[in-house]
């Protein structure tokens, strides 16, 4: 792959490495980002130009700074509470798994929100449904394009005979 400044990028890691490791240390930078604020505050920065500096809002800066007088180094480090709980079951999700991709269904996101409604009274946005087909699942898709009605059925055939050896 090339970038605008036409240097090669090597393929040492794949996309799915990047995003493992970013997942795995934004917490590091989470801390760093809070503790630079209040190195910054120590350097009599206002509040107001540290945050501005930081790129988050005055209000996230007050609430570090409240966390970390409360606390002292521990109310830096961030408290994720995991976001809200799936409303599915692990063996919910294998049984959607196991209809939607099998190699003769032909699900699209809009059928797994129906499936999901009908089966369990769930209703999900199509957003959470593409996240669960997707992410949480890992299942794949292609869109299906249409068949010319004009095609012929051996086009195959037709064109290895036509290629020039």
């Amino acid at each position: 792959m090339i970038n605008q400044y036409d240097i090669e990028i090597a393929d040492h890691l794949k996309m799915k490495d990047l995003d493992e490791i970013l997942s795995e240390y934004i917490v590091y930078y989470r801390i760093y980002q809070r503790v630079l604020f209040l190195r910054m505050l120590r350097q009599n920065f206002s509040i107001k130009d540290a945050t501005h500096l930081l790129n988050v809002t005055e209000r996230t800066g007050k609430n570090w700074l409240k966390k970390y007088n409360e606390l002292g180094f521990d109310g830096l480090i961030p408290n994720f509470g995991g976001g809200r709980p799936s409303l599915l079951k692990n063996d919910q999700l294998e049984e959607i798994k196991e209809i939607v991709g099998n190699k003769d269904a032909n699900y699209t996101i809009k059928d797994v929100r129906k499936l999901i409604f009908d089966k369990y009274g769930i209703k999900y946005s199509y957003k959470q449904a593409w996240v669960i087909c997707r992410e949480k699942l890992k299942l794949n898709y292609g869109k299906p394009s249409p068949e010319s009605p004009d095609r012929s059925p051996t086009r195959k055939e037709d064109l290895k005979k036509t290629k020039k050896h």
